[in-house]
């Protein structure tokens, strides 16, 4: 574990050190199991003669901290009895506190008492607003579930006390032995050390900013001539994997949006090291087009040479919100583009309602396009659709001369892929864009076997 992610584990563990998650699903699938039910709590005593709801739902969660009496109370005789109690209508029960029900609006209730061994940890309260609610099959239903639920309780709260006492005999995260964090963590929430460990790469890379950018050619496929480049982020090496695994992890700890920000930041600043005959494709997803200060990364870039290809990591709920966003960018030369059009009914949806400049055929479409009539009808309606709506046609993952041959012949304009150009540094591309089509596919084999012959 990276130097660090101890105190955050640490940090994770105090916010988490307590059982009112715990309890509140208890409660709430109380709720649940007793469709007539529209309140429950969880009551303790306090060892001062009351009960104190500790936790509280539905109509009873304003009333959470309230303190009852011990004495006089149907939770009370719950208590003592060991047996879950019933009753049908508190203004005529004389076991129940009057003034209390009233006050919370219980007019009939179940008390379940919960027991591990000899120990009784509390009381379950479903309560309804409504009288004769509850039968006694009702009460034996939760009084059959007591058992469950005391485990749960009493579980989470002798971890919560044993937790608390291991981190205090550290007085700083420093002072816990390796790996003992993340071996609590485990425990009391499995996932969390993963969790904490994947938010704490993220944020050092946007601490950071080691996100650097290659280009990818987009070529005109008729005359092999490069028409643009699209700005790809790379991630630092550890670990090794694809920028697609970096921004499903950042999304997983809800820092998708400031990464693709970064990323997208990053590659609108190569625009001023490319070929001015050139456009610059960037990705972007709907989440960070409705932030704010999206337009201010446009600010000084030449809007109409860049294509803002819409990524799909989250659904889009209100499409003409996302249009609102991207009309003045539009207005000003902004170029909007769909990705991964043939992956799924999602893109489509984006075609109809966004109305882009161009569609981008996804790599699943165009990988053996040339030896699947199926793959090829469909990419012939994608392009027939696009030129119906004045789009024009990106193929993408295009890898072999069959495959650019076929596209060729459907009439798409341009493609990318390995075939064409790998992805190379950006200051190549003035090189790149001038290479024949033939030189270009050899010359750059892998953009860090470039770097060197950059410079």
């Amino acid at each position: 574990m990276v130097a660090g992610d101890e105190a955050r584990i640490r940090s994770a563990l105090a916010e988490i050190a307590d059982f009112q998650p715990i309890m509140r699903r208890v409660l709430d699938a109380s709720l649940v199991l007793l469709s007539q039910a529209d309140g429950a709590a969880l009551e303790l005593d306090d060892g001062h003669g009351h009960m104190v709801y500790v936790c509280a739902r539905g109509s009873l969660e304003p009333f959470a901290g309230l303190r009852l009496r011990l004495e006089g109370s149907l939770s009370g005789l719950a208590v003592q009895s060991r047996a879950p109690l019933t009753c049908r209508d508190s203004d005529t029960d004389p076991r129940v506190d009057r003034e209390a029900c009233r006050r919370v609006g219980a007019a009939s209730m179940i008390c379940v008492p919960l027991h591990r061994r000899e120990e009784t940890l509390g009381v379950l309260k479903v309560s309804s607003k409504s009288k004769g609610s509850f039968s006694e099959g009702d009460a034996e239903i939760l009084a059959n579930l007591s058992h469950l639920m005391a485990a749960a309780v009493g579980g989470a709260s002798d971890i919560v006390r044993a937790t608390t006492a291991l981190l205090a005999q550290a007085p700083s995260a420093e002072g816990l032995a390796p790996g003992v964090g993340e071996f609590i963590a485990d425990v009391v929430a499995p996932g969390l050390a993963d969790r904490v460990s994947a938010r704490a790469r993220i944020e050092r890379v946007l601490e950071s900013g080691s996100i650097r950018i290659v280009a990818q050619p987009i070529v005109d496929l008729s005359s092999g001539r490069v028409a643009g480049v699209e700005a790809l982020a790379r991630f630092p090496d550890t670990p090794r994997r694809g920028p697609d695994a970096w921004f499903a992890e950042a999304h997983s700890v809800g820092l998708g949006a400031e990464l693709e920000c970064l990323a997208l930041r990053r590659a609108l600043s190569v625009m001023d090291r490319l070929p001015e005959d050139l456009f610059l494709a960037v990705n972007a997803g709907p989440t960070v087009v409705a932030c704010p200060d999206f337009p201010q990364a446009f600010d000084g870039v030449p809007l109409d040479r860049v294509v803002l290809e819409l990524t799909e990591h989250v659904v889009v709920d209100d499409y003409a919100a996302l249009r609102e966003c991207l009309k003045d960018l539009r207005s000003r030369g902004l170029r909007v583009s769909v990705d991964d059009m043939g992956a799924g009914v999602a893109s489509l949806a984006h075609v109809l309602k966004l109305a882009p400049d161009s569609i981008k055929l996804d790599l699943s479409l165009v990988s053996g396009i040339d030896h699947d009539l199926s793959r090829r009808a469909l990419a012939a309606a994608l392009v027939a659709f696009a030129k119906d709506v004045s789009a024009t046609v990106v193929a993408e993952g295009l890898e072999t001369q069959g495959e650019l041959q076929t596209l060729r012949t459907l009439g798409v304009p341009l493609g990318q892929g390995y075939y064409l150009a790998r992805p190379a540094p950006v200051q190549l591309m003035h090189a790149v864009s001038r290479a024949p089509m033939r030189t270009r596919r050899s010359w750059v084999t892998d953009y860090q076997q470039a770097l060197p012959a950059a410079g």
